[in-house]
């Protein structure tokens, strides 16, 4: 079924899951399509009532190898959370990347992944708190003034403004005052 749908991206195989939630089975497919930390993909299948649904292919890029681990039910709706690589090489070597969390769910009758990070507010401004304790913590370990227009170069600096990065993009998620 999947070879037969029309994707670009997929590679090797690496998982196929199955959920079954409300008298839906849930059928999910994770591959990985090449390189040292790139790139993975998955795409769901979902059997209702005898109605077979093929979803879109979500593209992770360098995000979703624990696919096992990252499906969830919440209010009778089936959803998934990934740690986002969009900003991947963001002034930082890949090891540096600010990665934080989105959530999608997946819905039942076309089996696509629908955005639902805008349903996670108080988790983002939890993750937001956590975040600033952390800053304050290698705060301590910086021998001096950061430089960011060195961030590649200083394995110290990039540690730092990876937090950064990471607090700014969860609070926008957390909808706080970002100023």
């Amino acid at each position: 079924l999947v070879s037969t749908h029309d994707n670009n991206i997929w590679g090797r195989i690496l998982e196929v899951g199955n959920v079954k939630l409300n008298n839906v089975d849930y059928y999910i497919l994770q591959s990985y399509t090449g390189g040292l930390h790139c790139c993975f993909a998955r795409q769901v299948t979902t059997l209702e009532d005898s109605a077979l649904h093929l979803g879109k292919t979500l593209n992770l890029s360098h995000s979703g190898e624990q696919a096992d681990k990252d499906y969830f039910e919440k209010d009778g709706q089936l959803y998934f959370m990934v740690n986002s690589s969009n900003l991947a090489y963001f002034h930082t070597s890949f090891a540096g990347s600010a990665y934080f969390p989105i959530f999608y769910k997946i819905d039942s009758k076309s089996a696509d992944f629908v955005s639902a990070s805008n349903e996670f507010k108080k988790y983002y401004q939890q993750l937001a708190v956590d975040i600033n304790n952390d800053i304050e913590i290698a705060k301590t370990n910086l021998a001096g003034k950061i430089d960011f227009g060195v961030a590649k170069a200083n394995i110290q600096t990039e540690s730092i403004f990876s937090l950064l990065t990471r607090r700014l993009v969860v609070s926008i998620l957390a909808d706080n005052n970002i100023e």
